[in-house]
C-alpha cells in the first residue's frame, strides 16, 4: 500500500512498485514459517520430550533368548494357544483358521504378538514355548496385523515394508484394484496417516502389508470391516494361496469363517467377570 502510494504520488516509478510487490510476495511464506517457528518449536520439543519418556520406561516383558536355535524346532502345529477358558486355537502351515471371539478379541491379537505378559505353558510356536522364546523370538515367526494399523506417510510401495512388490499379495489383498485408481500406481502418495485412502483401501494397504511378511505364521484380527461384501469374498477365498503360512483370522465375519478350514470360538459369557 505504501508503495503503491508512493507511486501514485510520482516518489517512484511504476517500475519500482512491480519490483516492491515481487519481493513482497516472494518473502511471505519465510515470514509465515518464522510467524509460526516458535509454536513448531515448543511442540517439537513437547513430543521429543514425551517420546523419551517413554523409551526411558522399564520393559513391560524381558527378552528372554531361546534355549534351541528357531530352525531345530519341529511341531506339526505352528501355533498353539490355549485361553483363559480352556478353548485351544491351533493353526499348521497350509491352514486358515477362524476364531470367532467375544470382546477379548482384541486381547487375544495383543497375546499373540506377544504385547502382554504370558504363563508358561500357554502358548506354544513351533512347540517352543512362548515364554523361552521370548517377545523378539516370537515376531520373528509371529506377524500380527492389528486392527488398527497404521499407514506411513510416503506411498503406496513404502507401506508394504517389503523390498519387492509381490504380485499375490496384492491380488489376495485386492491391492491391485486400488491400484487401478491412483494416480502412480504403487509409487502414489497415500498422505500422513492414510489420509488420501478411503477407509476400505486403508485396509486392504494394511492387509497387503500383512501378507508380504515374511513370518510362517500370519494372524489377521478383522481385516475386511471397511470392505464391500464382494471384495471380502474375493479376499476369503484369496487366503488360501499362501500354503506355506498359517493363517488365523480373528473375526466375527460370516464370510471369512466360511472359507477357514476349521472355527474356533471363544465365548467367555458362561463366566461372569472373566475375560482373555
Amino acid at each position: 500500500l505504501g508503495a503503491a502510494w508512493m507511486a501514485h504520488q510520482g516518489t517512484i516509478t511504476v517500475g519500482n512498485f512491480v519490483t516492491v510487490v515481487g519481493l513482497s510476495r516472494v518473502i511471505a511464506g519465510p515470514m509465515e514459517t518464522l510467524g509460526f517457528f516458535g509454536a513448531e518449536l515448543a511442540a517439537k520439543r513437547g513430543s521429543a520430550r514425551r517420546l523419551s519418556e517413554l523409551l526411558a520406561e522399564p520393559h513391560l516383558i524381558e527378552p528372554t533368548p531361546s534355549t534351541a536355535p528357531i530352525s531345530a524346532v519341529r511341531s506339526e502345529d505352528a501355533l498353539l494357544i490355549s485361553t483363559d477358558n480352556g478353548t485351544v486355537v491351533s493353526a499348521r502351515r497350509g491352514e486358515v483358521v477362524g476364531v470367532r471371539a467375544d470382546d477379548s478379541a482384541h486381547r487375544l491379537a495383543r497375546q499373540l504378538a506377544f504385547q502382554t505378559p504370558l504363563d508358561p505353558d500357554c502358548y506354544f510356536v513351533f512347540g517352543t514355548d512362548a515364554t523361552e522364546l521370548g517377545p523378539d523370538g516370537v515376531r520373528d515367526q509371529v506377524f500380527v496385523s492389528a486392527h488398527e494399523g497404521t499407514v506411513f506417510t510416503g506411498t503406496v510401495f513404502d507401506n508394504l515394508a517389503a523390498p519387492n512388490v509381490d504380485s499375490s499379495a496384492m491380488t489376495s489383498s485386492a491391492l491391485d484394484d486400488v491400484l487401478t485408481h491412483l494416480p502412480d500406481g504403487h509409487l502414489s502418495e497415500v498422505g500422513e496417516q492414510g489420509k488420501k485412502l478411503s477407509g476400505g483401501q486403508r485396509q486392504r494397504l494394511l492387509l497387503a502389508r500383512a501378507l508380504h511378511q515374511p513370518q510362517p505364521i500370519l494372524v489377521l484380527h478383522e481385516p475386511t470391516t471397511s470392505v464391500d461384501s464382494v471384495t471380502e469374498h474375493r479376499i476369503a477365498h484369496s487366503l488360501r494361496n499362501f500354503p506355506d503360512k498359517a493363517i488365523v483370522v480373528i473375526t466375527s465375519s460370516p464370510t471369512l469363517l466360511h472359507s477357514c478350514d476349521r472355527v474356533v470360538t471363544i465365548d467367555h459369557a458362561a463366566r461372569d467377570g472373566d475375560s482373555l
